[in-house]
């Protein structure tokens, strides 16, 4: 995706779907995980644990930049108020 000069509340949104995207690979990982367990392949089951554990910190993550966006956007209105 390429924009130019995207204001924050776009880029804020774009990061919070960025999340949700993420929180849903997360428990796919988790889900194959388990198939390759039930299925007696331990050692992937265990490598796809590890995926959903590191896209689940991704999406952690993901979330506190799009609340950072949100303090700064918050702070800039607040800041445009008080020039009115």
């Amino acid at each position: 995706m390429h924009m130019t000069n995207p204001d924050l509340v776009s880029i804020k949104t774009a990061v919070r779907q960025l999340a949700a995207r993420l929180a849903n690979e997360a428990a796919s990982a988790e889900q194959w995980a388990n198939l390759s367990k039930n299925r007696g392949v331990p050692d992937a089951g265990t490598l796809l644990n590890d995926v959903s554990e590191m896209i689940d910190k991704a999406r952690v993550t993901a979330e506190a930049a799009a609340e950072k966006l949100f303090e700064v956007q918050e702070a800039e209105s607040s800041g445009h108020d008080n020039e009115h």
